[in-house]
């Protein structure tokens, strides 16, 4: 819902559900920025040129904005101006002449129409080509057609070929739009360079989104289901000849590594600390830190693309605050807030004090980050995985997640690869196979340069313990100066480096920096 700019000064608008501060969802109109943080609402002109002197900013900094689009259903449903323009063309409708709520909102628009696909597909390009934005992150993707999400991708690559695009592969209560054409999982093979959320990985690391006291492999459930979900997403969910696809909820159905994005925790849903914290019994802080770390170790490894919830490097919580009036959304135990969309500041600001108090914690995601971003070896493609990855040369314990990668190219300093999870349930013997490692990955340190060397026949992993080894080629440099040296805002970016991709959007059209979500990701700066 949007935020009301008349009030941005009235202290009853502040502490309150859909005060102030609210994510900003505004289904009603499409290509406007968000007045709220303007110096000026009134004026159109502020509001955008102060978001363009934005974009910019980040721009400068080698940080890109994607943002987060909502044009599955309408604020309003028989009043809204579609409706008024063409009576029961621009919304789907049940048999019985109701509006169809696949949104959960109320009702969701008819993307496999023509007016509606090029409403959207004219949107994307304004947003693009306006304001220079970079990537676009759709809402229940599941209620768009496959075909409006090809449009989509083709009209922004014709624009800038690294834009990307990506979304949830679900709706919120059933759809009037066939499944064989929804824009979801079972549709990749037609959605090339589309990327959705992978809910497969995420709930088999730390267990089921909607129950907070269920738990995961990381705390150390080990079935044969929940087991192969953390081999298959280490791979990318492709296909590959070790992985057992019957056994997953959805089989194997990414075609490519970059359809998948791996991540654990995000804006909806609780944070992975209050996960962590209400699915284990009795840990104590340290032992939360170190599943924590794990959690986002395994995304940050893995084939794909990877997604970070932004402030979850600082152990990023979202305390329970019961406003006087509106809708509870804290857990029953009234600790933390699993659905803060119209929750105040108290609830979603990150606490920069978490910082300083988790500066551990910081750290080894900045090794984790720099290490993604250094290594070729996180960027396979499907035909490499299959005929270069072996998870068969380590012990079939299902506490273990372990994965041999050679890397044929001369040109690539990782000629192989070793990355191993090891789960809650204890101790265990990682394999060396007879070679000499260096670990740049361990219990609690991540980065680019080597931890230790490895020259035993095997390595005790603790408890939720990643380590991630590697075997020089014959001949290569690692780290090199430009790993260890990156280039700092203002200065030149060398060709073909890699930079920050920071997701800051909440709502249809607004920006909130940090506020509501946040992820981190990984591609080229676009120029301004």
């Amino acid at each position: 819902m949007a935020i009301d700019e008349t009030r941005i000064e009235d202290p009853r608008y502040y502490g309150v559900h859909d005060g102030v501060f609210n994510w900003g969802y505004m289904t009603l109109h499409f290509n406007v920025v968000e007045g709220s943080y303007a110096t000026d609402p009134y004026d159109g002109s502020v509001r955008i040129t102060e978001f363009k002197q934005m974009v910019q900013n980040y721009h400068d900094r080698n940080i890109r904005i994607v943002l987060d689009v909502v044009y599955n259903h309408t604020a309003t449903s028989g009043d809204s101006n579609f409706e008024k323009i063409l009576p029961g063309y621009y919304f789907r409708f049940t048999e019985g002449g109701q509006f169809s709520n696949g949104s959960g909102t109320g009702n969701e628009t008819a993307s496999e129409r023509a007016m509606v696909r090029k409403l959207i597909v004219d949107s994307v390009v304004f947003w693009a080509e306006e304001y220079n934005i970079s990537g676009f992150r759709f809402d229940l993707m599941k209620l768009h057609d496959v075909e409006t999400m090809q449009a989509v991708r083709d009209a922004l690559h014709a624009i800038d070929p690294t834009i990307i695009v990506y979304g949830e592969p679900w709706d919120a209560g059933g759809s009037q739009l066939p499944a064989e054409i929804a824009a979801y999982n079972a549709n990749l093979d037609q959605m090339e360079n589309i990327s959705v959320f992978n809910d497969d990985l995420r709930d088999g690391v730390k267990g089921s989104v909607f129950n907070s006291r269920e738990g995961g492999w990381l705390h150390g459930e080990n079935s044969l289901a929940i087991h192969q979900r953390i081999l298959a997403g280490m791979i990318g969910y492709v296909n590959h000849p070790e992985i057992n696809a019957p056994a997953l909820p959805k089989g194997l159905w990414a075609f490519e590594p970059n359809q998948t994005v791996n991540y654990v925790s995000a804006h909806d849903n609780n944070t992975l600390h209050d996960k962590l914290v209400l699915s284990t019994t009795d840990l104590d802080l340290e032992t939360i830190k170190t599943m924590h770390r794990q959690a986002n170790a395994i995304v940050m490894t893995a084939q794909g693309i990877p997604f970070l919830h932004g402030g979850v490097e600082l152990l990023r919580t979202k305390p329970c605050v019961v406003p006087a009036g509106g809708e509870r959304t804290c857990d029953g135990d009234n600790l933390f807030d699993h659905n803060s969309y119209r929750s105040p500041d108290e609830v979603n600001q990150i606490n920069w004090q978490w910082k300083i108090d988790h500066a551990d914690t910081y750290e080894y995601y900045r090794g984790l980050v720099a290490l993604r971003k250094a290594a070729p070896i996180f960027a396979m493609s499907a035909e490499e995985i299959a005929e270069n990855t072996t998870f068969n040369v380590f012990s079939s314990s299902r506490d273990l997640a372990a994965l041999f990668i050679y890397d044929p190219n001369p040109n690539n300093p990782w000629e192989y690869t070793i990355i191993a999870h090891n789960n809650a349930n204890g101790e265990t013997n990682l394999d060396l196979l007879n070679m000499t490692w260096n670990m740049v990955v361990g219990k609690d340190q991540a980065g680019l340069e080597t931890i230790q060397v490895l020259d035993t026949a095997n390595y005790r992993l603790m408890p939720n313990e990643t380590v991630v080894l590697y075997q020089l080629r014959r001949g290569a440099e690692w780290p090199s100066e430009a790993d260890l040296n990156p280039v700092l805002p203002g200065e030149e970016t060398p060709a073909g480096s890699n930079n920050l991709f920071i997701w800051i959007s909440v709502g249809v059209i607004s920006l909130v920096a940090l506020g509501g979500a946040g992820a981190f990701m990984f591609l080229k700066k676009r120029d301004a």
